[in-house]
């Protein structure tokens, strides 16, 4: 028979925040994400969590301005959070990244990126009044982006965002990371 051993723990949740304003060409590098996404439009007629439009899942295979922020994204994660283990550091790998527009009445609905280890959100136009994103397990917090909002957390953490009440569309990216050991990328 199995046993459970149940222990208790004290532990965090972190969601990181930053704003990528600072970056010499953030206006044309938003610019340039906002009219990628609107000229993909909506791939998954809306048989996601994402009730509103969103590319395809694979945007970091057909987009250099995707793959720049994920470097970006990369760069952040190494430096907040420890990813070695005992043969070194280990390799992030882009499982997915897509963008997603919500117009007027949409949202997203409350879900996981179970089967991960991190996921984001970058915002590249939130407007005033937009809705927050909203994480309720495993504990509870709303962030109100702005443009250029770039929020990290670990996949396993619960959220949604409430219906879009502004005229203005809210656009943001998000995506999922995983990882790889040394020993996985040299075989």
């Amino acid at each position: 028979r199995m046993k459970i051993h149940k222990i208790p723990i004290q532990s965090e949740m972190r969601v990181y925040e930053d704003n990528l304003n600072y970056l010499p060409d953030f206006k044309t590098f938003n610019q340039e994400l906002k009219k990628e996404i609107l000229k993909c439009g909506d791939q998954q007629k809306q048989q996601t969590a994402v009730v509103g439009s969103m590319t395809y899942w694979d945007m970091q295979h057909r987009s250099e301005n995707f793959r720049k922020l994920l470097k970006i994204i990369g760069d952040k994660l190494y430096k907040l959070v420890d990813l070695r283990t005992s043969e070194g550091f280990v390799q992030l790998v882009c499982m997915d990244m897509w963008g997603v527009i919500h117009r007027k009445g949409e949202w997203t609905k409350h879900h996981t990126h179970l089967g991960n280890q991190y996921s984001f959100a970058y915002y590249i136009q939130a407007p005033k009044n937009c809705s927050p994103i909203v994480y309720s397990a495993p504990g509870s917090l709303e962030v109100h982006p702005t443009k250029g909002t770039l929020l990290l957390w670990e996949s396993a953490y619960t959220h949604h965002t409430y219906k879009n009440k502004t005229k203005e569309l809210r656009i943001m990216i998000s995506g999922n990371l995983g990882w790889k050991t040394t020993e996985q990328v040299t075989r």
